[in-house]
């Protein structure tokens, strides 16, 4: 070989290891994706993702394959923690790398791209993030106690005078905390016009974060330019386009009602209205004014339907767990007495009544899905994540892991009193910096109610005509949204004496 030759030798050389390395690499990472279901790569892996319960669905692919399993479509990875161990190892430890969202494209549609729990990994969302926890951590909350209570009692009125009407009921409850803690709206009853209007705006999101939705808008972007009548998504975005009305006309009937209340000088009874003051005595801008304000649409957005589907759980777990529900009165009445009503001073002495509301949110959680997407490549026991993956942490699952707990369809809120293992009792809230910002706020709506209700009612299965129990099923929504609450049930909703009327009433001007 001649010697001007052999730069060029060495050169090729290296460009051909270079790149034979390179194939290998990537051979060595396609060969070490976790197991899952399905061809590769194939387009046809979409209909592997069911429309209705997909948790489920997770659930049964993690006992097939493992703990963390893997989907690939054409563009795109899937992947589902179906195990405590691996989220805590992939979602809590390195939350950094966990912590955007899947579906940030598909709330843009919805007109929530500001819905804090959907942007994507951002200083827009560090920003927004702050503001939340800096409102609503826990230190915070006893400050919210007068207003939660206010809603709790009304509850209780309105299960004393129309019991039939407690599912109804419940949406004004945990609305009504909402709305008013953060812009010190009334709401009164179920037709109230703030409260339609935040159901009508958030209905739409319940679906674009969907496992499915999210990838409609992740590969079809053409979609918001789909006429209404185009089939299947068209009828999907009239929802989207009926969503954003009902948005806009609810941005406007908080920002005057606020308005309103800063003239007025009223601060205390809205949140909202003491953080724009706040921010206006500090010289701050315009835009922290639009991010205090989304703050409190957000905080409905994301707590009201969770603590809906909370409360109406644990109303079905007690006419199908009667023994729990005597045990717990039993304990109320032992500590509390039969003088007064539970307050949130009495939680730490009641902890059978705290076991009940944690395996409430275990038994059935009601975001039974979290999605998180990787914003840099990762490798967890030798499988390979790239960057721009889409992670569901499968909650459902976690709460079923049966190294976890023992039974995990039955309701046994005994499991808390021997814990054996150190995972946390709030993974219904999601993960690492991903974790709910006002779950602090909802955890305190639903115990105290849940305390109240099992001090003051006796909760059993409905009758027919003929005296008959009527039998309740553990039936829940399937889908295709992300959040899962019980269907419509029946539930008989007496006071456990004369002296729990007198109590309610007494309230009747709180």
């Amino acid at each position: 070989m001649a010697l001007d030759s052999l730069p060029l030798f060495l050169a090729i050389s290296v460009l051909v290891a270079t790149a034979y390395f390179s194939a290998s690499l990537c051979r060595r990472k396609d060969d070490h994706y976790p197991p899952g279901p399905g061809t590769r790569s194939s387009i046809g892996n979409v209909a592997l993702i069911p429309p209705k319960k997909p948790w489920v669905t997770f659930t049964e692919w993690g006992k097939r394959y493992g703990p963390l399993v893997h989907l690939k479509v054409p563009g795109q990875h899937f992947y589902f923690v179906n195990s405590n161990k691996v989220a805590d190892q992939l979602l809590e430890k390195r939350s950094r790398i966990y912590s955007s969202r899947a579906f940030a494209n598909a709330l843009d549609l919805a007109g929530w791209s500001f819905l804090l729990p959907a942007m994507a990994y951002s200083d827009s969302w560090r920003a927004n993030r702050r503001l939340h926890h800096q409102s609503l951590k826990s230190q915070s909350i006893p400050q919210f106690y007068p207003a939660i209570e206010e809603k709790v009692y009304a509850f209780l009125r309105s299960l004393l005078n129309h019991p039939e009407e407690f599912m109804d009921n419940t949406e004004v409850l945990s609305g009504g905390a909402v709305l008013g803690t953060m812009f010190g709206l009334d709401v009164t009853n179920v037709d109230s016009r703030a409260l339609q209007l935040s159901k009508t705006a958030i209905r739409a999101v319940d679906t674009v974060v969907s496992p499915q939705f999210v990838f409609s808008a992740t590969y079809f972007p053409f979609f918001r330019f789909l006429p209404i009548w185009f089939p299947v998504l068209g009828r999907l975005k009239e929802d989207l386009v009926n969503s954003l009305t009902s948005l806009k006309d609810m941005k406007e009937l908080v920002v005057e009602h606020t308005m309103k209340l800063l003239k007025e000088g009223d601060l205390k009874s809205s949140l909202v209205a003491e953080l724009l003051e706040v921010n206006k005595v500090n010289g701050g801008s315009i835009e922290e004014d639009d991010r205090i304000v989304n703050m409190g649409l957000i905080s409905y957005a994301a707590g009201a339907d969770t603590m809906v589907s909370s409360v109406w759980t644990f109303f079905l777990a007690m006419i199908r767990h009667p023994r729990c529900q005597e045990k717990a009165q039993m304990e109320i009445d032992s500590v509390i007495g039969t003088n007064r009503l539970p307050t949130f001073a009495d939680r730490s002495s009641l902890p059978y009544v705290n076991a009940i509301y944690w395996e409430v949110m275990r038994w059935h959680p009601p975001l039974p899905l979290a999605p998180h997407a990787t914003i840099e490549d990762d490798f967890y026991d030798g499988f390979y994540i790239p960057k721009g993956s889409v992670v569901f942490g499968n909650i459902w699952g976690m709460t079923r892991d049966e190294a976890v707990y023992e039974k995990p369809d039955e309701f046994i809120p005994e499991r808390y009193y021997d814990k054996v293992n150190d995972y946390r009792d709030d993974v219904a809230f999601g993960f690492g910096r991903r974790i709910c910002v006002g779950r602090y706020f909802a955890e305190a709506v639903v115990w105290l109610t849940i305390a109240t209700v099992l001090a003051a009612f006796r909760l059993e299965k409905a009758k027919n005509e003929q005296g008959e129990e009527i039998d309740t099923p553990e039936s829940y929504s399937e889908g295709p949204v992300l959040f899962s609450r019980p269907l419509p049930f029946r539930c008989s909703i007496t006071p456990r004496s004369d002296k729990s009327t007198g109590l309610i009433e007494a309230f009747s001007n709180f």
